[in-house]
């Protein structure tokens, strides 16, 4: 049987990922930070098994995802909104992930979710 090894987990993503398509939306606002509240910078953490990949596999029914391109832990998600959590749950489930997640270990369990009313395209990077 023929296997594939999976060498970029997220890699290249970090201005998007499309996973999806959906009809019902659900926007989400989510913050990554530890257990002090400090904001992680999730730029170097795009590779299989890291933090990047393993938080965007936790929220059910991604649909597309940004990462912010700074030091502020931002991640904008949008879900497939017939089967999306609420922000709490979804809040609830990443914390659980704990203070080593993926291959560098990195402390989320501060992690912050905000529901969002809906997007905005910008021709400018967040």
């Amino acid at each position: 049987m023929a296997t594939t090894t999976r060498v970029n987990g997220t890699a290249g993503t970090e201005d998007g990922g499309i996973i999806s398509p959906g009809a019902s939306l659900a926007f989400y606002k989510v913050t990554v930070k530890d257990v002090s509240a400090a904001a992680i910078d999730l730029r170097p953490e795009s590779e299989v098994n890291e933090a990047i990949e393993l938080v965007i596999r936790s929220i059910p029914t991604t649909i597309a995802y940004d990462i912010a391109n700074a030091s502020t832990g931002i991640i904008h998600v949008i879900c497939d909104g017939h089967a999306a959590s609420s922000a709490a749950a979804l809040q609830v489930a990443l914390r659980a992930l704990g203070t080593s997640v993926g291959t560098n270990n990195i402390d989320i369990s501060g992690t912050v979710v905000e529901a969002g009313a809906g997007f905005t395209v910008s021709s400018s990077a967040v």
